[in-house]
C-alpha cells in the first residue's frame, strides 16, 4: 500500500468529491514522523499504517489543538516501535505469511 491522499481519504471514510486538502495533513505527518528520527519504510505495513493514522489525527484535531498526554503518549510508542522496526527483517512479510495461509 502507498499513502498518499486518496488512501488517507479512505482511511478517513470521506468521498472522493471531498475538497479538504488533506496533502498537508500526510506532508505534516510524514515530517513529524521522520522528524522523530523514523527512516522511510515506504514499504512497510506498520510504517503505512501509523503515518495514515497520524495524519487522521492531525485532520481530526486540526493540527495541535488537542495535545492530551494520552494522546501524545500513543503517539510516542508508535514512533519508537517504529525507530527500531528496520532491525527485523520479516517485519513486512510477516503479516503476507499470514494471509497466504
Amino acid at each position: 500500500m502507498a499513502v498518499n491522499v486518496d488512501t488517507l481519504r479512505a482511511y478517513l471514510g470521506l468521498t472522493p468529491d471531498n475538497a479538504e486538502d488533506l496533502g498537508a495533513y500526510l506532508a505534516a505527518a510524514v515530517s513529524q514522523v521522520r522528524a522523530a528520527g523514523v527512516p522511510d519504510y515506504s514499504t512497510n505495513r506498520q510504517y503505512d499504517n501509523f503515518v495514515l493514522a497520524l495524519a487522521a489525527d492531525l485532520y481530526d484535531h486540526k493540527g495541535l489543538s488537542d495535545n492530551s498526554a494520552a494522546r501524545q503518549s500513543m503517539i510516542n510508542a508508535q514512533i519508537l516501535q517504529l525507530r527500531y522496526a528496520g532491525e527485523d527483517d520479516d517485519l513486512d512479510t510477516a503479516g503476507e505469511a499470514a494471509e497466504d495461509e
